[in-house]
């Protein structure tokens, strides 16, 4: 993968991350922590998008997400 695509890439997870925290306060939540923890590190490319759900429900204790159909 080329430093451009990594860059862009990263720019994208920025913005996602961005307005889910956006979004949280226009519901009038605020994230934790350890939510804001976890976007850091789904910006900085070290988690998947799926690990952040898989904290997420592992915080608010609920089942692992299987994925649909399964």
């Amino acid at each position: 993968m080329s430093d451009t695509t990594q860059r862009l890439d990263a720019a994208a997870r920025a913005r996602g991350a961005a307005l889910l925290e956006q979004n949280a306060a226009l519901e009038g939540l605020q994230l934790s922590a350890a939510s804001k923890a976890d976007s850091a590190e789904y910006v900085a490319g070290t988690i998947t998008g799926a690990d952040m759900v898989t904290r997420a429900r592992r915080r608010a204790g609920l089942e692992p997400d299987r994925g649909r159909g399964r």
